[in-house]
């Protein structure tokens, strides 16, 4: 009690003098010049990556041992951030649903494998297995329900007031379609979490937020956080520039706004087990089952860094770093810990720079492992033929939306390359490995545990991975298939080029000598193709252009999604025109043979990218209402 005292009384003082000294485990000051170093390095992280300000704390089982406030909260008012500053939690939020659940289930309210559709009818969601694999409460906390993340249309909604998680949930529910039996794989989702929250307001009867905010948040000491947009609010930041907060559609997935000295405390009650300076917040068995992997579940199954319930784990120097990141209108946090050392920290910055997040994190973990002994992992003892027949193509198979996957599986492929006995990645991973564990599973350079797993299902080979250099759901796909979809796609796409510049020079040809285009045999013979040709390049260019802000730009009924809802329709209709004239022209007996067979192949390259589109529901596809 005494040791207990002090310990606080020298934290106190450091506060107020600003000082920022580590207390060890004799509650002395020790090595100040490292944290100095440490404050300098984090200082001129956030300078070269254009981050307004950023605060970082330290904790351990008794508290805070560290913290510094580096910038400013907004570039144009110029207030410097301190560790009360409020910021933007993000997905962290999805931690406190996790532990609302586990409450009332250790209250005996709440079982985990509960159907959610006997929990909550009255929301909407599809599930083609729902007779053999129901969508369970489990799955929605672990986002192994196979939803899709929130669409455009849920991403843009901002009205200054609230809605309840009901509205809210029925708002939109075209992204809530399982795409696999429920816990085959892990898709992050931020419905999940946010159905999982409306479940408990429909068990305690009352709101979630209000009902939050005096049971578990008044426990932990944290009385001051809110889900409401804040003038005191940390501004976010892109690129430099202040980006406007929003209100988010989903609150219990996204809202809660928070200062670092206060997200400490969770931290604090992570390392402690579920305790809290002596209260128990709850059993260190739901804590355990928070981390962990679903043992029931498929996804994952073997992996002890799969995601746990509201919870993801990541793999440094032999330990095990428990915890969550977010990210919010220009702003990102990050909750770390490794319950093996009774260490971590808190990282909020006012900027959407995924680097400097990263490279803080990184300064932190490598001082909190300063005089840690490090195990080292065993060199691998198996062959190298035992691995040799999951090298190839792999295409990413769990995309956050259906929708990206009319990019990725193409631009998303990655290559493993035998390597000795272990396999490198090359892609969009390139120059990571894999080492195998045994000859299905795998883990990185620095990891002591698998990390990754390749097994079959329904005859194909897909990997599972949830390591730092590699993390997603693969499917291995045959490299002939692959050559040769390239070998299409530049096909098609060099067919349209040559259409639209011939045309286009054929078309200024003909204007130039003030001659009727349409009376020219070869300008009948390619128009249609011509005219697609250009409303393709149209569309791209919505597309590129919607992309630089898609919440705004594609989730509201605009220029951008409007041009894409149309273009996508036109090109269909003269891809189909085209088709139709150039079988025409078989019959014209003045068309010579090649100018037929162009006319042909210009067409059917049209109706090849229509295929394309169509497979991937993008024709017609409204963005603003989905």
């Amino acid at each position: 009690m005494h040791r207990s005292w002090y310990r606080r009384l020298l934290l106190s003082l450091a506060f107020i003098f600003k000082g920022p000294f580590l207390l060890s485990q004799a509650s002395v000051p020790v090595d100040e010049m490292a944290l100095q170093a440490l404050e300098n390095n984090i200082q001129q992280l956030l300078a070269e990556n254009n981050t307004p300000g950023g605060v970082i704390t330290l904790i351990d089982r008794e508290g805070p041992i560290w913290s510094a406030a580096i910038g400013v909260a907004d570039v144009k008012e110029r207030l410097p951030v301190t560790t009360a500053t409020p910021f933007r939690m993000g997905s962290i939020s999805e931690m406190f649903v996790s532990l609302s659940v586990l409450k009332l289930v250790e209250e005996g309210k709440l079982l985990l494998d509960q159907p959610v559709a006997d929990l909550v009818p009255e929301i909407k969601f599809g599930n083609p297995w729902r007779k053999t694999d129901p969508v369970r409460l489990v799955h929605l906390l672990e986002h192994t329900a196979g939803f899709d993340d929130i669409r455009f249309r849920e991403s843009a909604w901002d009205e200054l007031d609230p809605m309840g998680l009901r509205e809210a949930l029925e708002y939109s529910s075209a992204s809530r379609i399982s795409r696999w039996p429920p816990g085959r794989y892990f898709s992050h989702s931020q419905s999940g979490p946010t159905i999982a929250a409306y479940i408990v307001e429909k068990v305690v009867g009352e709101g979630y937020e209000p009902w939050l905010s005096k049971g578990l948040l008044k426990q932990l000491g944290m009385q001051e956080v809110t889900f409401d947009v804040s003038s005191a609010l940390a501004t976010g930041h892109s690129n430099g520039i202040p980006v406007r907060h929003s209100s988010p559609l989903l609150r219990p997935s996204g809202a809660i706004i928070a200062s670092i000295r206060e997200m400490g405390h969770l931290v604090e009650m992570f390392l402690n087990r579920g305790h809290f300076r002596g209260r128990e917040i709850l059993s260190e068995k739901s804590i355990q089952r928070m981390e962990n992997p679903n043992p029931t579940s498929r996804a994952g199954a073997g992996i002890p860094i799969a995601p746990g319930l509201g919870s993801f784990s990541t793999s440094y120097r032999g330990f095990l770093w428990r915890g969550h990141s977010g990210v919010a209108d220009g702003t990102q946090s990050l909750i770390r810990y490794v319950p093996a050392i009774g260490k971590g920290f808190v990282i909020a910055v006012n900027s959407d720079s995924v680097e400097v997040l990263s490279k803080v994190a990184g300064l932190l973990e490598e001082y909190l492992l300063v005089g840690v002994s490090l195990p080292q992992p065993a060199p691998s003892q198996i062959p190298a033929w035992r691995i040799s027949g999951l090298a190839g193509y792999y295409r990413p198979l769990t995309p956050r939306s259906n929708l990206d996957r009319a990019l990725l599986d193409f631009f998303g492929l990655i290559y493993f390359q035998l390597d000795g006995n272990r396999l490198k990645i090359d892609g969009l991973n390139t120059g990571g490995f894999l080492i195998p564990v045994t000859d299905r599973r795998f883990r990185g350079p620095e990891d002591l545990i698998p990390t990754a797993k390749f097994q079959r299902d329904e005859g194909e080979i897909v990997l599972e991975s949830f390591g730092r250099g590699l993390n997603g759901n693969y499917q291995a796909v045959t490299w002939w298939r692959v050559w040769l979809e390239r070998l299409g796609v530049i096909t098609v796409l060099g067919f349209l080029l040559t259409v639209f510049v011939h045309g286009s020079i054929w078309g200024g040809w003909h204007l130039l000598k003030k001659r009727a285009l349409w009376n020219s045999i070869q300008a009948r013979s390619i128009v249609f193709p011509f005219i697609a040709s250009k409303i393709l390049l149209v569309g791209l260019i919505f597309t590129y252009m919607g992309l630089q802000d898609p919440v705004h730009r594609l989730g509201l009924l605009t220029i951008y999604s409007g041009g894409l809802f149309l273009t996508s329709i036109l090109f269909t209709f003269l891809a189909l025109l085209s088709i139709v004239q150039a079988v025409g022209s078989v019959v014209w007996l003045e068309v010579g043979r090649g100018l037929k067979a162009y006319s042909m192949t210009a067409s059917l390259a049209v109706m090849g990218v229509v295929v394309y589109l169509w497979n991937y529901g993008l024709i017609g596809l409204r963005t603003w209402a989905l």
